[in-house]
């Protein structure tokens, strides 16, 4: 398994997003990898929405052999640009790195009261306040299809 530091850069605002992308063969198809190792964060998705993919400069830094070499890489990436220039946020298993009781407080609320509908085909997100609707019940159908598949076998 190879690990490789991407970097990607917004030439308009000059925030810089650091990730790891794991893949079984050093010598990838780049175009395709480097595609699917886009950030996935809040942050960043708003900018690329905003600016477009033409404004972000999105290169490969290093291949690692193992997985340790390259975190330790990326923090040192990270801890090395200036926070108001990154999408990165704090690592919360980072030693030090402490959530406030309000952000757990707002984590635990809003994790509760969401639940999940279906109507045999497909699944929506509701309040738990709302009525269920003549036709649907409670429940994720993805995660009732996953447990039917893995009892079946």
């Amino acid at each position: 398994m190879f690990h490789y530091l991407f970097k990607t850069t917004c030439m308009v605002n000059g925030k810089t997003h650091w990730l790891i992308h794991r893949t079984l063969d050093l010598l990838f198809d780049r175009l395709y990898n480097e595609r699917r190792a886009w950030p996935q964060g809040k942050l960043f998705t708003e900018d690329l929405l905003h600016y477009g993919p033409a404004a972000f400069r999105h290169e490969a830094i290093q291949a690692y052999t193992d997985e340790p070499t390259a975190l330790k890489a990326l923090q040192t990436a990270i801890a090395g640009t200036p926070e108001h220039l990154r999408y990165n946020l704090p690592d919360p298993t980072a030693p030090g790195y402490q959530k406030t009781e309000e952000h757990r407080e707002a984590l635990s609320i809003s994790a509760t009261e969401w639940t999940y509908i279906n109507n045999g085909k497909k699944t929506r997100k509701v309040k738990k306040d709302d009525p269920v609707p003549e036709g649907w019940t409670l429940g994720n159908l993805n995660l009732q299809r996953t447990k039917k598949k893995n009892a079946n076998t």
